[in-house]
């Protein structure tokens, strides 16, 4: 009797305690919070769908044009996507360490002058001190100006040349955004995946090849994107 009653008694604290402890909080979107904007460029996959939503203003859009192979091995490029494997991984709770993709510093700037044009978060010095992460993942094409005979316009190639890829990539073509909480990041870190499906926003935007008369060529809207985020998270 006394032994069963010690149990109940264990088992009564053991509960107590677990209720006096205070649940994990979800993170929400405040002025003046810290934000780490971190930028990275991979190469646009080739797709002709992908180069189909390019060109989906166009009446009649040119034909996909491949570029030389990459030196790169498809399993060696961070993308949205994620084999069978990866997600049962995923479903584990278990990070996935990889290496991040290249930084963007170009890309980086852009987003962080935007934010401290709006005047709403403060950029922190790192990841660490920061309370979320501005993730901006841009993949690229390589495109170039054609002039002809009937003109001047801009020619999409659907990937990288031959040697250094990130330094040919020259074209942004789809932009996926993400605001992620800092705590998810350190958990996560360069698995891309993951990373956004923890995120509290999330966009994606797609440049245009337009025909008005002669081809030019429009990257996604940065900075209204970065104004968007803004307008959403603090919204009351």
């Amino acid at each position: 009797m006394r032994r069963t009653t010690f149990l109940f008694v264990v088992c009564l604290s053991a509960l107590t305690a677990a209720a006096q402890q205070p649940a994990a909080q979800e993170f929400n979107f405040a002025a003046n919070q810290s934000v780490y904007v971190i930028a990275v460029k991979t190469p646009l996959p080739q797709d002709p769908s992908i180069w189909m939503q390019l060109h989906r203003n166009n009446t009649r859009p040119p034909g996909f044009i491949h570029g030389p192979a990459s030196s790169r091995n498809d399993s060696e490029r961070a993308t949205l996507e994620r084999t069978p494997s990866e997600r049962t991984t995923l479903e584990r709770e278990t990070p996935l360490r990889r290496a991040m993709p290249p930084t963007e510093p170009q890309l980086k700037k852009l987003v962080e002058e935007e934010f401290l044009k709006q005047k709403k978060f403060r950029l922190a010095d790192s990841p660490e001190t920061a309370d979320f992460i501005f993730f901006a993942h841009g993949e690229y094409t390589f495109s170039f100006i054609q002039t002809n005979g009937r003109g001047s316009g801009v020619v999409l190639f659907g990937a990288s040349g031959q040697g250094d890829t990130n330094m040919e990539l020259n074209t942004l073509a789809r932009l996926n955004l993400a605001a992620i909480p800092a705590a998810e990041y350190r958990k996560w870190q360069s698995d891309i995946a993951s990373l956004f499906e923890k995120a509290k926003w999330r966009e994606v935007a797609w440049g245009e090849v337009r025909n008005n008369p002669q081809f030019s060529y429009q990257e996604p809207p940065s900075k209204k994107l970065v104004q968007q985020f803004h307008k959403q998270a603090l919204k009351k």
